[in-house]
Order: structure tokens, then C-alpha cells, then sequence
């Protein structure tokens, strides 16, 4: 991995992360949220922390894309930032077009935060946030090699959902985990953080399963052959990343049927019924469960930041694979593209004074910024 791509994955990496915890707290605040966790119990977690914590979130996501942009703008004026490069960064490219909108939507998110303070605050404006939030997660698949083909294509279309089910997932670790449950505790609230948990569980649920049905095509349609996974540096990444995906699953899981259960039996809340797994996985904890002296919210919250540094990671990876150039499109070593496209006098526009001796041709390759 050259120092380019190095330095785009660090400037991505902070946006990413952001916009993950943009979209979670949106969510928490839509009314499947609000009227079946906070209202029975007259709290919002959210509520003291909302404002402050959403403009930084917005404000990294600003700053993450301005040194994307500059970083575009410079390899475009060749390593140096000439007069107007910045602007024909914007103008000309593909990638600018794209960022005015990003920008455009998170002032507007700004501003419909600021109008939400004043006693405004209702179930409409929470959607249409969260459908700008949506938005601007879009401009990041534009952005990206999904949008190679491009707008709106079912590449695009599955690079977006892989997106928004990931940072449902991780957005909403990083909530409860840095905010719900500590705002929780300070009150004494067990009973939110355990119905909050619950809830989310069931979200994080869905967005495994749709994470893993978009990571499959993305493999398929960006790696491609088998033996790239260990051939190239993307496909390297890319291996990286499940296996963090792996372990992050199986933390999901331990907090799933084991925590969650816990918090709700400690804080009087309903049990729901956990199915074959779940009965399966109480049987064997059940001792476990009558013996423990570790608080359950210390067993909980320990979880949780495991669970928030492992996404961190997999983000990580997932910055760095968007600047990264896919596995099937990496140029093969010098002998095999020469092997690969030889070619006969007839094939070569020109004849014989267009091939060389051999019969091979020499490619032409042509860095073109979109």
C-alpha cells in the first residue's frame, strides 16, 4: 500500500466513522425507537448529548471530505496544489459534483438540528433527517468505485445498503456504548439501557444479514478470482475485513443472548421468547447466570467496547479498500500482461509497423479522475 492510498484512508477513515454515528443516532430518534423504548419510560438517553455530539460528528464528516478533495485536487495538479486545481477539483470531476451535494445535505441536517431545538421537535423532522443522513451516505458509494458504471446502478445500489446496514451496526455499538450506557447508569436507568438494548439487538439483527448478502456481491463483482484475496493488497484487505466481521459476529452474538438477557432479568423487564438458539445457549449459561457476581453492566459495557474497537477496524479497512484499486482490475506483473496480450499483425490496428517483433503490444494505460 503506497503513501497515497495511506494518506486517503487516514483522511476516509474519520468521515466514515462519523457518518456511521451520524446515521445510528438518527435512527435511535425515529419513532420505532422513541415511542417503544423512551416514552414508556419518560427518558431519552439521547437527549442531553444529541446537539453537541451531532455538529462534531457533522463537522469531521466536513473536514474528512475537504481533505479527500484537496488530496483529489493535488494528484490531479500533479503532487502540486496550482492555481484553480481546487476548483477544477470541483468542477470538473465527478468526485466534486458528489461532494457539493455531501456538503449541501450536511449544512441542511445542521440547520433542521438547530430548528429541532426549539420545541419542534417531531416524529416528520426525525425522518427527514434521517433521510438526508441517507443522502449523504449515498455521496460516499458515488464516490467510490461503485460508482465506476455509473449513478444509481445496482453495483451502486448494493454498495450503498452494505453501507448504511454497517453503519447501523457500528453507529449503534458506539451509541450505546459511549452515550446510553453512560448517561443510563448516572441516573440509575437500567430499565432503558436493557429495552434499548433489546431493541437494537434485533436491528443489529437485520443489518448482519443484509451486511453479509451486500458483502458477498461486492466480493463477486470487485474481486472477483479466488487466489486475489491473497495476490493483491486489496484482496488482502478485503481478508482482513472478514475476519474482523468474523469475530465481530461472534461478539454480536455473545451480547445478543447473553448480555441482553442478562441486563433485561436484572432490570424486571419482559423476556422474550429466544428461540432454539437462544434456549440452547440458556441452558448451558443458566449456571453461569445464578453464580455471577460481576455486575451485568460491567460484563455489558466491557462487550460493547470490544465490539466498538473491532468496527473501528473493519471501518478502517473499509476506508482504505474505497481508495484501493479493486483486485480483479489490478494490472497484472509485466511477463503475464505480455503473454496475455500478444497478439498477431492482424490483430493490430496498423500491421506490422503497429506491433512489435515479437507480435506483442505494449498497453496503453490513461489515469483518468471521475
Amino acid at each position: 500500500m503506497d503513501m497515497i492510498i495511506l494518506a486517503y484512508t487516514a483522511v476516509t477513515w474519520p468521515g466514515l466513522l462519523s457518518l456511521a454515528l451520524t446515521i445510528a443516532i438518527l435512527a435511535f430518534r425515529l419513532p420505532v425507537f422513541s415511542s417503544s423504548v423512551y416514552a414508556p419510560y419518560g427518558s431519552e438517553p439521547l437527549g442531553p448529548f444529541i446537539r453537541p455530539l451531532f455538529a462534531m460528528l457533522l463537522a469531521v464528516i466536513a473536514g474528512s471530505s475537504l481533505g479527500e478533495l484537496l488530496l483529489r485536487s493535488g494528484e490531479m495538479a500533479v503532487g502540486t496544489f496550482a492555481p484553480g486545481a481546487l476548483r477544477k477539483g470541483i468542477v470538473d470531476t465527478h468526485f466534486g459534483r458528489v461532494w457539493l451535494i455531501r456538503m449541501a445535505t450536511s449544512g441542511l441536517l445542521v440547520v433542521l438540528m438547530l430548528f429541532s431545538g426549539k420545541g419542534r421537535d417531531h416524529n416528520g423532522l426525525r425522518v427527514l433527517m434521517f433521510a438526508l443522513a441517507v443522502v449523504v451516505a449515498w455521496t460516499y458509494s458515488a464516490a467510490g468505485h461503485a460508482s465506476e458504471q455509473g449513478d444509481f446502478t445496482v453495483r451502486q445500489i448494493m454498495d450503498l445498503l452494505h453501507l448504511l446496514a454497517a453503519s447501523l451496526w457500528v453507529g449503534g455499538v458506539f451509541v450505546l456504548a459511549l452515550v446510553v450506557l453512560p448517561s443510563s447508569l448516572v441516573r440509575g436507568d437500567l430499565m432503558t439501557i436493557a429495552e434499548t438494548s433489546r431493541i437494537f439487538s434485533r436491528l443489529a439483527g437485520f443489518a448482519v444479514l443484509v451486511l453479509l448478502l451486500t458483502a458477498v456481491y461486492n466480493l463477486r463483482v470487485n474481486v472477483g478470482e479466488f487466489k486475489a484475496l491473497w495476490s493483491t493488497s486489496y484482496g488482502l484487505t478485503v481478508m482482513a475485513k472478514i475476519f474482523l466481521l468474523y469475530l465481530l459476529i461472534l461478539t454480536g452474538a455473545f451480547n445478543r443472548y447473553v448480555s441482553v438477557p442478562l441486563l433485561l432479568h436484572v432490570a424486571g423487564g419482559r423476556l422474550e421468547p429466544p428461540g432454539p438458539v437462544g434456549r440452547f445457549i440458556g441452558i448451558l449459561l443458566d449456571n453461569f447466570r445464578r453464580h455471577l457476581t460481576v455486575p451485568v453492566t460491567l460484563i455489558f459495557g466491557k462487550a460493547l467496547l470490544i465490539e466498538a474497537a473491532l468496527m473501528a477496524a473493519v471501518l478502517l479497512c473499509a476506508a482504505a479498500l474505497k481508495h484501493q484499486t479493486p483486485a480483479n482490475k489490478v494490472v497484472p506483473p509485466a511477463k503475464e500482461q505480455i503473454e496475455r496480450m500478444t497478439l498477431t499483425v492482424e490483430e493490430v490496428p496498423g500491421g506490422a509497423q503497429a506491433a512489435t517483433a515479437t507480435g506483442t503490444a505494449q498497453p496503453r494505460i490513461k489515469k483518468e479522475f471521475r
